[in-house]
């Protein structure tokens, strides 16, 4: 999303046009000289975190108003639960056996696919779930909750990119992405239709940190 908001502004004209995820999470859009965004329709700002109803204008560097719904960060390292730390996911092969005359055996292989499922343990509650706006019912852009919403519920593909250095008060750093696995889509035969709070352990009798676990697919990614 963020290459194609570069290809637009070149189009456009805008001059070495730059759109970045900082390390504070949010999207900035940045050029050598000032220019200005008008939004055609609120798609666009609302996936990118800007707010659709204002227009870009008189800078060179914009930082959106606030997180993007389709981006979630647990501020914790995930432990996959169903392959090592770092491995895409295991390997799970649908195929059907028979054993003919004399116990000669043979297999047909239908599909091959691999599924994963990520645990993120004391996941702060600003970053989990506090309480839904009361005009749009929905939670806050930072929160497992929205992004539980916006991505897993509607099988958009997400990748999971480990290990990177955040800073929520660094907006001019772009964010390293430099691991990664993915895409995935949640397995929606294990991805709960009614979630179920599940404090941290030590933390049963507060409300402070959370468990978050993601089961998921690894699926093809198109260009």
């Amino acid at each position: 999303l963020l290459a194609r908001m570069v290809v637009a502004m070149s189009v456009a004209g805008v001059a070495a046009p730059n759109a970045y995820l900082a390390k504070s999470g949010r999207v900035v859009l940045t050029s050598s000289g000032t220019f200005t965004i008008s939004w055609n329709d609120s798609t666009l700002p609302y996936l990118l975190g800007f707010d659709p109803t204002v227009n870009l204008s008189g800078a060179d560097t914009y930082v959106a108003d606030s997180f993007s719904p389709v981006f979630w960060s647990a501020q914790r390292t995930e432990s996959p639960l169903d392959a090592p730390l770092g491995v895409v996911g295991m390997p799970d092969i649908d195929f059907t056996g028979d054993v003919g005359p004399g116990g000669a055996q043979t297999t047909t292989v239908r599909s091959k696919l691999y599924r994963n499922r990520f645990l993120w343990r004391h996941v702060p509650q600003d970053r989990y779930m506090t309480e839904p706006d009361a005009t749009t019912d929905l939670f806050p852009a930072s929160e497992y909750l929205r992004f539980y919403e916006e991505v897993l519920v509607k099988l958009q593909k997400f990748h999971l990119f480990r290990l990177v250095d955040e800073d929520r008060g660094d907006d001019s750093t772009a964010a390293v992405f430099s691991s990664v696995l993915g895409p995935y889509e949640a397995d929606l035969q294990k991805l709960p239709g009614k979630l179920e709070l599940r404090r941290s352990r030590g933390f049963e009798n507060v409300d402070a940190f959370f468990e978050v676990e993601i089961p998921v697919l690894k699926v093809p990614e198109y260009a």
